[in-house]
């Protein structure tokens, strides 16, 4: 009972005394809440299956790409899009995930850092407090107390700020695309321990450091004042330094997400623009169209209808997602010729392909380079023998010298049938979530020889936009008078849809590393601070010897920059880290640009100065008599 009261009035006496000090509570509590509310705002994206971030799944998700809908024997191996594109967007939200814990952390460490510098201060008050008969059980005991509340508060004002952003991520959701809605209790669970688990200890071991120190009663001697051991002044500059790095290595990041999917978004066929390619979404009902012989007829009617109309330059009929080089993936087995690897005759290769079904004007339509061979004829129909056509990489890692023509490729096992190569193109770009992020092999097959119950309609309209959009309309509801349906849009609209996510992504991770660079300037302002009143006397005395007040200024600002240049060079050390990461998930991405790595350089130093602008204007303050006056 007595112990449990001793406790309360601790309670009671570390929330006067962190009122009383606001210069400490309120960097150390808006850091810590603010990496609680970033770290709560991303992980409400999820449901946490369990607590390792390899179980997390997700409350967000793109519009996936429809499945084909084939129905021959091969079609049950492969892997459809959205499967692809779910592990890959998992694989995104993963690195959201490290990215908010990374903030969090940030927002600890500054708590770490206030908490070294107030309790290196504090040695005459733990002097004075043992000097009247305070055991070291009841110093430990009021510390703890004051780390409970500051976590506390940290994490009530943060918890706070996570539910209002959530609600900003969630509202930044790239619009059309799905969005669900859902709140995991087991965040608050995260967002309350982690600052109990960092704080509280790490508060109780930097003034137990104090209490442990043999000469408190030197400090009782009049003008003693903390300074801190050696050991602590190196954990505060290393604190200060991680949290510059990981500043600098997020803003760098968002930066190349944002650059490319905005890059995306611009990319056009060769000699088009993007506004005047209309996609038609073709959804036959299985019901009526179960026979793949029924679909080609289907297809072939359709494409020969389309070729007619006044004012389209082309048209291709497509799976769906082939023009953004998201398709499925299939297993296949290449006669090779001559083929070593690793010193192995193999005259088979076996492998793994993105596999697309096309028209005959897919690659004229979407300025893909016929390298040699042919392009699909309109004859390429259910009656012809098989045909394929590759693309380079599927050429050069799967055939003798690169050469595919006339060679055979089987898709699916050993009992589905074998397509003649007849052609290779040139690689294409990807784009999207689930396109390969480099060059992959690629396999295009005859629409009409395997006609998917979804497909994707491209025309290029030449002459009047909205005439040959009403024809096409005509077309598509003659076709099929009852039970089908399709949904118009544009290249250019499409290929937005397909690079919002990734824009949404840069735009997250950059709010992210904007707040992280904002807790930074905390730990940044409270460590030159702390440095400025440890050089107290020794400005004073620069200033009683007429140094100017320039001087001052160079003084405390190189004593800054050792900690900036060490944070520059291991935040930049870590984007190029990131930027390999990201690389391996984002199709398309150049981890290096020199311009966006030296603005984010010269932004984040701006900002860390601009952190210990305030301990500047405290040393051009000191004045001589008052300096060695204390001392």
């Amino acid at each position: 009972m007595l112990m449990r009261r001793a406790f309360s009035d601790d309670l009671r006496y570390a929330l006067s005394s962190l009122v009383r000090e606001p210069s400490f509570t309120a960097p150390a509590v808006v850091s810590l809440a603010l990496g609680v509310g970033v770290a709560v705002s991303i992980l409400a994206l999820f449901r946490l299956d369990s607590l390792v971030p390899l179980g997390l799944s997700a409350a967000i998700a793109p519009e996936y790409v429809r499945d084909p809908g084939w129905s021959g024997s091969w079609s049950q191996s492969l892997w459809p899009p959205a499967s692809l594109q779910a592990a890959h967007f998992q694989n995104l939200l993963e690195v959201l995930g490290v990215v908010s814990t990374l903030a969090l952390a940030v927002g600890c460490a500054t708590v770490i850092v206030v908490a070294l510098i107030r309790a290196s201060t504090r040695t005459p008050e733990m002097a004075l407090r043992v000097a009247v008969g305070a055991s070291t059980r009841r110093l430990l005991s009021g510390l703890l107390a004051e780390g409970l509340v500051l976590a506390s508060l940290g994490a009530i004002l943060g918890i706070g700020l996570g539910f209002a952003g959530a609600s900003l991520v969630r509202a930044s959701w790239p619009h059309g695309l799905e969005m669900q809605s859902g709140f995991d209790p087991h965040v608050l669970l995260v967002a309350i321990t982690a600052p109990l688990l960092v704080v509280v200890p790490f508060s109780l071991i930097a003034v137990a450091g104090v209490v442990r120190r043999s000469d408190l009663s030197g400090a009782l001697v009049a003008g003693a004042d903390g300074t801190g051991s050696k050991g602590e002044l190196i954990l505060q500059d290393f604190l200060a330094i991680v949290q510059l790095a990981v500043s600098i290595a997020l803003v760098i990041g968002a930066g190349l997400l944002i650059r490319n999917a905005s890059a995306g978004a611009e990319s056009t066929p060769a000699g088009y623009d993007a506004g005047d390619v209309v996609t038609f979404q073709l959804d036959l009902p299985a019901s009526r169209y179960a026979d793949e012989s029924t679909r080609a007829a289907a297809y072939e009617e359709l494409l020969a209808r389309v070729g007619g109309l006044e004012g389209i330059e082309a048209e291709s009929l497509s799976t769906p997602g082939a023009w953004f080089g998201i398709g499925s993936l299939a297993p296949v087995t290449a006669q090779c010729g001559r083929c070593y690897r690793s010193g192995i005759y193999l005259p088979v290769m076996p492998g793994f392909v993105r596999l697309h079904a096309v028209s005959s004007g897919f690659f004229r339509a979407r300025g893909i380079h016929l390298l040699e061979g042919r392009d699909f004829a309109p004859a390429d129909g259910m009656a012809r023998d098989r045909v394929m056509v590759v693309n380079r990489t599927f050429a050069d890692s799967h055939f003798e010298r690169g050469k595919p023509l006339g060679r055979m490729v089987q898709i699916g096992g050993v009992d589905d049938p074998w397509h003649t190569v007849v052609g290779v193109v040139e690689d294409a770009a990807g784009q999207g979530i689930g396109a390969s992020v480099r060059p992959a092999p690629v396999a295009y097959i005859p629409v009409l020889q395997a006609p998917p119950l979804s497909a994707d309609l491209a025309i290029i309209v030449g002459g009047d936009r909205q005439r040959a959009v009403v024809a096409m309309r005509r077309a598509l509801d003659g076709l099929v008078a009852e039970g089908r349906a399709y949904r118009e849009s544009t290249l250019e609209a499409d290929t937005m849809s397909q690079a919002a996510p990734f824009s949404w992504f840069g735009l997250v991770l950059a709010a992210v590393g904007v707040l992280a660079l904002v807790i930074a300037m905390h730990g940044a302002h409270a460590v030159m601070r702390f440095k400025v009143s440890r050089r107290r006397r020794e400005i004073g005395v620069i200033r009683a010897l007429g140094a100017r007040r320039r001087r001052i200024v160079l003084l405390v600002v190189l004593q800054s920059l050792g900690v900036i240049s060490v944070g520059v060079a291991l935040g930049v050390w870590g984007a190029l880290l990131l930027a390999g990461w990201l690389d391996m998930l984002v199709p398309g991405l150049r981890a290096f640009d020199v311009g966006l790595y030296g603005g984010s350089i010269l932004l984040m130093s701006a900002a860390a100065l601009l952190g210990g602008s305030i301990a500047v204007r405290q040393a051009t303050s000191i004045q001589p008599a008052a300096a060695m006056g204390a001392e």
